[in-house]
């Protein structure tokens, strides 16, 4: 696979930086909401106000964290099409394309959809011992939790829009398929159509890639 230089180190550091940030105001967001409850039981205003600050101060770091993040691909013309080639597919937002990138060294490392697919835990693992199988299929403990997470929300999104991706959910749901299933089964399809325009260095186009 054609995929030029390795992915810049710092997008990683930037990446993790975000994450801690995103983690940490999904907590306020909590803390806020249960304030918010507790208001008749003499909770002080003045904790909401400070939560709302925090809220705030944070909002302004990612966004100044984001922005340092497109600049810095803007710097490498080969991880700037890549990103090109990434955002064409359904679904796929910056965070997750910036993800796969990182996650991936720029698809040097993890080359391979299937690997992808088994590291961010869309794909199970089957429980075996030699020619025995044991229970259900798990998703490995190993498996990278955030990036699931991000390719969820873009399942959810490609889903909604006009593309093969939603006609294929519905037909799934149609068949009599569980929505989450059939919904994870869009997320690998995501991961698979992610690889694909990287392979072939063009960008999505329905006609090129089947459903």
């Amino acid at each position: 696979m054609e995929t030029g230089l390795a992915c810049h180190p710092k997008l990683k550091i930037l990446l993790t930086e975000r994450n801690s940030r995103v983690r940490s105001k999904r907590s306020l967001l909590k803390q806020q909401y249960d304030y918010a409850k507790m208001k008749h039981l003499g909770i002080d205003k003045s904790l909401l106000t400070l939560n709302k600050q925090q809220l705030a101060l944070l909002d302004k770091q990612l966004l100044l964290i984001e922005k340092e993040i497109e600049a810095l691909i803007k710097t490498d013309a080969a991880m700037e099409y890549q990103t090109e080639l990434i955002r064409s597919v359904p679904g796929v937002g910056k965070v997750l394309c910036w993800m796969m990138l990182a996650k991936t060294e720029s698809f040097t490392t993890i080359n391979e959809p299937r690997k992808m697919a088994c590291y961010s835990g869309v794909v199970p693992f089957s429980h075996q011992s030699g020619t025995s199988i044991r229970g259900r299929d798990r998703v490995s403990s190993y498996a990278d939790k955030a990036l699931k997470s991000t390719l969820h929300l873009a399942a959810m999104s490609a889903i909604r829009l006009e593309n093969d991706l939603m006609i294929y959910y519905r037909r799934k749901v149609d068949e009599g398929k569980n929505k989450m299933s059939a919904l994870n089964a869009v997320r690998n399809k995501i991961i698979h159509r992610i690889f694909a325009v990287i392979k072939k260095q063009m960008p999505y186009q329905k006609h090129l890639l089947s459903s």
